[in-house]
């Protein structure tokens, strides 16, 4: 320790060195500064977890009705719309969403269906995936 001989007291309590009042304040101005500068890449980084959260939400209820239909081809028919499925859950998309289901006749045959579904946020309209696949009538 860094001790005074004839009082005991450290240097360092006895030492009037500080920090003077511009040094503070220029100190609380860079602070200042780049806490402005850095708040809005918080505040864009939440609406993109947001958006990213929303996406998979999205393809999770695509991917879902997709596999509905493929496991239960007997319900395809052309031009059928997401109301004329038989699962309550399958039917309506999930808070917040829309979704519009396509069903067409692929190729030649009575047997393939291209269905199409693309799923939209209801506030903006704005898609937020679409997915397609091909399925075939048993």
């Amino acid at each position: 320790m860094f001790l005074d001989g004839e009082r005991g007291k450290s240097k360092f309590l006895m030492d009037d060195s500080g920090f003077t009042l511009i040094e503070v304040l220029v100190s609380l101005v860079i602070i200042s500064l780049l806490t402005v500068f850095f708040l809005p890449l918080f505040t864009l980084s939440y609406m993109w977890i947001g958006m990213a959260g929303d996406k998979g939400t999205a393809a999770d209820y695509a991917v879902s009705v997709l596999e509905y239909l493929y496991a239960y081809p007997g319900e395809i028919r052309e031009n059928m719309a997401l109301s004329d499925l038989k699962d309550a859950d399958i039917k309506n998309p999930p808070g917040g969403m829309q979704a519009v289901l396509e069903v067409e006749k692929y190729g030649t045959g009575d047997s393939l269906f291209l269905t199409r579904i693309a799923v939209y946020r209801t506030e903006d309209m704005k898609k937020l995936t679409e997915l397609s696949r091909v399925i075939a009538k048993k």
